[in-house]
């Protein structure tokens, strides 16, 4: 063999041992907490989660208009009911709307 043959064998060798016995690459695990804020979709009081009308809805509000009590086709109890049915849902949208913009968490007093 040629000198030039036997350093490159040589040279070849030590380069695929070299490459044979690489130490293993360590693996490091490590957790992080990162403090970033995250979003948190604020839930409803119960106040505002609950029926608009727990007794059920308003019921006989008008009555006939030939009715010995009625007065423009509502009695006085119907006119009472009439106007819960409309305040009512009002009062609700306020206190969503209150509820929304200062967030509060409290059922406001009801007087």
């Amino acid at each position: 063999m040629s000198r030039r043959a036997l350093i490159a064998a040589g040279t070849a060798c030590v380069l695929l041992a070299a490459c044979a016995s690489a130490p293993e690459p360590k693996t490091r695990v490590e957790t992080v907490t990162v403090k970033e804020p995250v979003y948190v979709r604020p839930t409803p009081p119960d106040f505002l989660m609950a029926p608009l009308y727990p007794d059920g809805p308003p019921s006989q509000i008008f009555v006939a208009p030939d009715d010995p009590k009625a007065v423009l086709g509502v009695t006085r109890a119907g006119l009472k009911q009439f106007w819960q049915a409309i305040d009512t849902p009002v009062d609700r949208i306020e206190e969503w709307q209150a509820w929304a913009t200062s967030g509060q968490t409290e059922a406001p007093d009801h007087e």
